[in-house]
């Protein structure tokens, strides 16, 4: 009896499928609009086509995903985290400048706010070229982010991954120093 994917690997072969995709470049102009709700229709065939139920209420996830994919012009998957990307976008000095964008982000209750919120983040990531963001984890994230029992487990992920280091270097800093 053959098993259901786990949902990690549908996120990452929805990746894979999208990543194929974006190299037909009328294909990629109809998904860099399929986050504008608006013109989003314009990314229900391929969407539907590799599988996604543009019916379910997690859908919102599944659009950012695909218009980042095509607006990065993304050749493959990267391996960072959305808390991990963000911070690596800026350089020690400015580091801080992640911060407001990241406490919006866990100021999130719903997934529809929550993308909206991303949609930016993944601009700023993309436009620094310092991170390798994992777009399939970011789209597992936001597809955990609907649940009231994963939402919460979702925002630590990403707070822990900004911040995580900086405290791990004062920690270190602190017991050698002492």
């Amino acid at each position: 009896m053959e098993g259901k994917k786990s949902l990690q690997q549908q996120c990452e072969d929805t990746v894979k499928y999208l990543i194929k995709r974006i190299s037909d470049k009328g294909i990629a102009a109809d998904l860099r609009q399929a986050d504008n709700p608006v013109t989003s229709y314009k990314a229900w065939p391929t969407l539907i086509r590799g599988g996604i139920d543009i019916r379910r209420p997690d859908r919102d996830a599944y659009f950012v995903i695909a218009a980042a994919l095509a607006r990065g012009k993304v050749q493959e998957d990267g391996t960072q985290n959305l808390g991990e990307a963000l911070r690596a976008s800026f350089d020690k000095d400015s580091e801080n400048q992640g911060e407001p964008r990241l406490r919006r982000l866990l100021s999130c209750d719903t997934v529809d706010e929550a993308c909206q919120i991303v949609r930016p983040i993944i601009h700023l990531i993309q436009s620094r070229e310092k991170a390798s963001l994992s777009y399939s984890r970011l789209l597992w994230d936001l597809k955990l982010f609907q649940s009231d029992a994963y939402r919460d487990r979702v925002k630590e992920i990403w707070a822990y991954s900004f911040y995580g280091e900086d405290t791990r270097k004062k920690e270190e800093t602190k017991s050698n120093g002492s």
